[in-house]
């Protein structure tokens, strides 16, 4: 498989480095240093990702396992040890996930090339990209576990799309939220990074439907109106439940950005999923990672971290509770594990964490 992904990646010079679609938002030569240095490294970390990802492959009935190997390697990352690029996070994920089509390889390969380009900033920058991908990962892998051999599972399209969307979520971050003159601008950033994709995508051959369903789960991670029903993830947050769970009726109006999701559950669980992965290292893995990403969040936005912090984010964001199978499965108990902790730390002071 080695010498197969570095052909595929060989292959992707001549979009990686066009300046016609680079120009939008970053500079064809970062672009191109990006490129090269993920090629560079790509032998080495690809076999340092099948090592340190090998406890994905089986045991996924053993929770408390899954959660002890994801701690230990995102506790590892947090000290910059154990590092590996995205290009070789994503092979990875294809030999896990046996996706064979050259097509979708090609574009998850850009798309992780494109996660590599750092913005600089505490938060929004790669380590957070290659986290929302392993969690993105953990999710599918789980899914397919609870429904295996059923018409839940997830096909090979899905959970490529969830995948590519995962990379790039957040491209081109620039620290800022949706927010502009305390005027809400719906899913600003989440289009933006659409946008920018767009053109790698469409070169690599990724079709209008999927380009759609692509930018349909982006808008669906926007979290800035979190206590608003206009708030993209709350909304996916209400259909999926319409759609999933116990709700009877739908009790409100979809944005028109997300009309579309009233009559395709499939893409409302991918949505979900991503939504889901996007808070996982917050809400769902322990609590010292959820201190560890409340300080550098704070340090983006300029705000103290502090147990009050986290206790809003625990209720407004994910109100109270992960919904997808994989999510429940994989990090509800530790969502409700770092709830009694924090609220342990707030009625002791509410003490900064920085």
């Amino acid at each position: 498989m080695l010498a197969s992904y570095k052909e595929h990646l060989r292959t992707l010079e001549e979009i990686l480095c066009n300046p016609e679609y680079s120009s939008v938002w970053q500079s064809s030569s970062i672009l191109c240093d990006t490129y090269k240095n993920c090629i560079q490294r790509f032998e080495v970390d690809y076999d340092l990702a099948l090592k340190s990802l090998s406890y994905m492959t089986g045991r996924f009935d053993d929770v408390d396992f899954q959660t002890s190997k994801t701690q230990a390697l995102m506790q590892e990352w947090n000290r910059e040890q154990g590092v590996f690029n995205i290009p070789a996070l994503i092979a990875a994920a294809i030999d896990f996930l046996n996706i064979h089509d050259p097509e979708d390889i090609r574009a998850m390969f850009v798309a992780a090339i494109l996660a590599e380009v750092p913005t600089g900033l505490p938060y929004h920058d790669v380590p957070h990209f290659r986290k929302v991908v392993l969690h993105s990962l953990r999710m599918i892998a789980a899914h397919q576990n609870i429904h295996a051999d059923t018409r839940t599972a997830l096909s090979k399209n899905a959970q490529v799309h969830l995948l590519l969307a995962a990379c790039i979520h957040d491209l081109g971050h620039k620290g800022q939220g949706n927010l502009v003159d305390g005027q809400y601008d719906m899913a600003r950033t989440e289009k933006r990074s659409f946008e920018f994709v767009k053109p790698y995508f469409t070169a690599v051959g990724l079709s209008d439907d999927a380009l759609s369903d692509i930018r349909v789960m982006l808008i669906g991670t926007d979290t800035t109106l979190c206590c608003n029903s206009v708030c993209p993830s709350q909304q996916v947050r209400s259909i999926y439940q319409y759609l999933y769970g116990d709700a009877s009726e739908m009790d409100l109006t979809l944005i028109s950005a997300l009309s579309t999701l009233s009559d395709r559950r499939d893409l409302t669980l991918l949505c979900m999923m991503l939504h889901e992965a996007d808070i996982m290292s917050s809400a769902g893995i322990g609590y010292e990672q959820t201190l560890f990403e409340t300080i550098a969040i704070g340090q983006e936005i300029g705000q103290d971290a502090t147990p009050e912090t986290i206790l809003a984010f625990i209720k407004d964001v994910c109100c109270y509770e992960l919904l997808t199978d994989s999510g429940r499965y994989l990090g509800q108990q530790n969502l409700d594990d770092i709830h009694v902790r924090v609220t342990r730390d707030f009625e002791a002071g509410n003490h900064s964490y920085s």
